[in-house]
């Protein structure tokens, strides 16, 4: 397992999930911690977990490059016959890595997602709007998967470019190009923290945008969500038909349609790759210890 990280204040409370056995998967031979930056007093916490614990090793990279430069120090000291890959600022439900690598009975599956549950509250506008991006995309992959926060894949990648900014979503290239299928496994759940200001939900909606634009210009691979009409086409069954809602969900597909134009702007005017990108402070979770 590799959890990427960068001051993410949740990194111990998910470090001792893992440890715990709840998350399922008891077969993990080795729990790789790549960090870029820990705060001093999430840094000794994890010290101090990697010294009571054989299982984990810390790697702490000298300046920060982007996760697909921290996520491919993992895939070269990777072993085993499958990688899962976790992002730092997320907590696992019970026997979520359980229910992750249980597709992979079917040799064919190269590559398996979670269901991301957002923890922001939904009677908040821009919890709701979180929540509504995060419930279409639960919809798109029960019939084409789209992975990220949580994956697991069989060790045959070996690098990702160090530019792009979805690094899941290049895995997933590089594994479907190889005759693998992406499977998703809704019961593998996990739990992140969206942005809880409108600038931010913007700010990271636009990166992840440009990101995915990137990849399909560069690599030629388009992820299930980039699509409009398949994601319009799901909204209403996403929807409680009150007219809080109605006005909550128009306008969140408002602010999803303008950080796709700034994305567009970004990625096919200027040519910006946001693949070390500025951390949204307000999608952290915190409080956990």
């Amino acid at each position: 397992m590799g959890v990427i990280t960068y001051n993410d204040p949740s990194i111990a409370a998910l470090i001792r999930q893992i440890l715990s056995g709840g998350v399922g998967c008891h077969h993990l031979s080795e729990v790789v911690i790549v960090s870029s930056g820990l705060l001093p007093e999430n840094r000794e916490a994890v010290l101090g977990l990697c010294s009571l614990h054989p299982l984990l090793r810390l790697v702490e990279e000298d300046s920060r490059a982007g996760k697909a430069a921290a996520v491919n120090r993992f895939l070269g000291i990777a072993k085993g016959g499958l990688c899962v890959l976790v992002s730092g600022d997320v907590l696992l439900a019970e026997d979520s890595l359980t229910e992750l690598v249980r597709p992979f009975s079917d040799p064919k599956v190269g590559m398996v997602g979670g269901r991301v549950v957002p923890l922001n509250d939904d009677s908040t506008f821009t919890g709701y709007a979180v929540n509504l991006v995060w419930r279409l995309h639960h919809l798109v992959s029960l019939n084409k998967p789209k992975v990220g926060e949580a994956v697991a894949f069989r060790n045959v990648v070996t690098c990702i470019s160090p530019t792009t900014a979805v690094d899941e979503a290049y895995i997933e290239a590089v594994l479907v190009g190889m005759g693998y299928v992406v499977a998703y496994a809704p019961a593998a759940v996990v739990r992140n923290m969206g942005p809880r200001t409108v600038s931010d939900f913007v700010r990271q909606r636009r990166r992840i945008h440009a990101g995915h634009m990137m990849l399909r210009r560069e690599a030629g691979y388009s992820v299930s969500t980039l699509g409009v009409l398949p994601l319009l086409a799901l909204l209403p069954g996403c929807i409680d038909y009150t007219p809080r809602n109605i006005i909550w969900a128009a306008s969140a597909a408002a602010l999803e349609a303008w950080s796709r134009l700034l994305a567009c702007v970004d990625v096919y005017l200027f040519g910006r790759n946001p693949y070390c990108w500025g951390i949204v402070e307000s999608a952290k979770i915190r409080g956990v210890v």
